[in-house]
């Protein structure tokens, strides 16, 4: 998000983010995309206290609806908040704050929204800093997991054999994610316990669970 280190380190001194909030009671948070993130890093330069950040980076404002602080017009999602607390973590040199706001408004691109109502997470392309010069890309590390349907049965249902086994635990997870224990059916060939993993281990692959 738009919402740099609230310490300078060169000199330890509060910066003009950490001051705004404690006079106004107010700021916004947007989180930037790959778009913009060399013109989030020019941000970061120590301008003079009165200096417009937004001029200097080419950032266009937001106009926020019930705070006064403006947003970054090219983020896909804006947080309006007011100032709920300031906790100083050690009250020593670069010990930093945490500041805590309460979300009054968001602000969320139709151009990120799916038609099902739901935020794409590759189009939202939110990049996270790290400190120093190093971001995180998050849409090159997204992955999806399906939650359960249903109230799964939970690992103590599981039979023994199968929780003795060498499934990972998030094989076991899987099986523990069903409303049921699968009835037995009556075969010509009863299938010994190994037989049966293997026979798991091969729908788990596929994840015909």
């Amino acid at each position: 998000c738009w919402f740099f280190s609230c310490i300078k380190w060169k000199d330890w001194i509060a910066k003009d983010t950490l001051l705004n909030i404690r006079d106004t009671k107010e700021f916004t948070i947007s989180i930037i995309n790959s778009h913009m993130v060399e013109q989030i890093s020019l941000s970061s330069c120590e301008f003079d206290k009165g200096i417009d950040e937004f001029v200097k980076t080419g950032l266009k404002k937001y106009e926020s609806k019930i705070i006064k602080p403006f947003g970054v017009s090219d983020s896909y999602f804006i947080m309006e908040c007011k100032l709920y607390d300031i906790i100083e973590l050690g009250g020593k040199k670069a010990s930093g704050n945490l500041i805590l706001g309460e979300v009054v408004n968001f602000h969320v691109s139709e151009d990120v929204i799916e038609d099902n109502n739901q935020i794409n997470p590759y189009k939202f392309d939110a990049i996270a800093r790290n400190g120093g010069s190093w971001y995180t890309d998050s849409k090159k590390g997204l992955f999806e997991v399906k939650k359960p349907k249903h109230e799964g049965i939970g690992f103590d249902v599981l039979p023994d054999f199968i929780l003795r086994s060498n499934l990972t635990g998030n094989q076991l997870a899987k099986l523990a994610s069903i409303n049921k224990i699968p009835a037995c059916q009556i075969n010509e060939k009863k299938m010994s316990e190994n037989e049966t993993l293997d026979l798991i281990k091969y729908h788990l692959e596929s994840n015909d669970i």
